[in-house]
């Protein structure tokens, strides 16, 4: 199973879909801060969940970053902006999926399970 970091400043939330990511044969570290996320990311992840709406750092710039230094990592934005917003960073930043909160975690991991199959 691939590794995923997950990038999310709200803890219960993070925490919550840790635990049931685990539970489904994840293999998961968890980033709070953009910063953190920027530092702990290395080759030993696969692919990485972003919320745009961090608290440190812009959730785009952390994606700018991410894709300059891992132009391959799978990417999938988690957040509550619109819908139309959301398609268009997603595009732009070449993200493999988007899901907007609130999102039924089943659905997450089907999607992730796919982005894993998918050759780079």
């Amino acid at each position: 199973m691939a590794r995923w970091l997950i990038v999310d400043d709200d803890i219960r939330f993070t925490e919550t879909l840790t635990e049931v990511l685990l539970k489904n044969g994840f293999d998961v570290g968890v980033a709070y801060w953009g910063s953190d996320a920027l530092q702990s990311l290395d080759d030993n992840f696969d692919g990485v969940l972003v919320d745009l709406n961090l608290t440190d750092i812009d959730g785009d710039e952390v994606i700018e970053k991410i894709r300059q230094r891992f132009p391959n990592i799978k990417l999938g934005l988690i957040t509550g902006i619109p819908e139309v917003e959301l398609k268009e960073l997603a595009q732009k930043c070449r993200a493999d999926f988007y899901l907007r909160k609130p999102f039924e975690i089943k659905k997450l991991i089907q999607i992730m399970r796919q982005v894993e199959k998918q050759e780079v």
